[in-house]
């Protein structure tokens, strides 16, 4: 009858320990075998409003005025600008003059952005003085010292051109819609 206990007992010891080692290799399976995410992976930089801003096509001022609102940008009438030329480069590259200041800003450098047939294909920032443009528009000459862009890009002739100005303080205005020269 001892022998019986005692084999009925050393008989559930053994189904215990069966028992835990089948879980505890379940669990390391699980560990060994579970997804890792990949190390390099961090996640994309959150878009300004300038990104999304040149992400939507810009055809005319309805299309403008739906591409700011979306970028969360703020149409003005305090960003003043002119497009001085638009001319082909002997490189045959489309080459573009002119100036933009915001009357309401601190005359920090603007954001010129050109659209050819909708789709972005430029953008200059504002650098240097236009004491010609702070005498004619009557605001001090601080305003205008980052006022003048300049710059050249690619476009197939004939395509309309939709320029606009982006300020600092995510405030844009249209300076005018031209053709890529030929």
């Amino acid at each position: 009858m001892i022998d019986d206990r005692y084999k009925a007992a050393r008989s559930n010891r053994n189904w215990i320990i069966g028992s835990g080692v089948l879980v505890v290799s379940f669990l390391i399976t699980l560990w060994i075998s579970a997804p890792k995410p990949p190390a390099d992976v961090t996640p994309p930089p959150p878009q300004t409003p300038l990104a999304i801003f040149k992400s939507i096509n810009v055809i005319d001022p309805r299309s403008l005025s739906a591409a700011g609102a979306l970028a969360g940008l703020k149409a003005t009438g305090d960003i003043k600008s002119i497009v001085d030329e638009v001319s082909r480069s002997t490189d045959g590259r489309a080459k573009i003059k002119g100036w933009a200041v915001d009357l309401d800003g601190p005359g920090a450098p603007i954001s010129v952005l050109v659209f050819a047939a909708g789709n972005y294909v430029f953008q200059v920032q504002t650098k240097g003085p236009r004491a010609d443009v702070a005498q004619s528009l009557k605001i001090p000459a601080a305003l205008a010292a980052n006022a003048t862009f300049e710059g050249a890009f690619s476009c197939t002739p004939g395509l309309p051109l939709y320029v606009v100005a982006v300020s600092q303080a995510n405030k844009y205005a249209a300076i005018g819609q031209h053709v890529c020269p030929s």
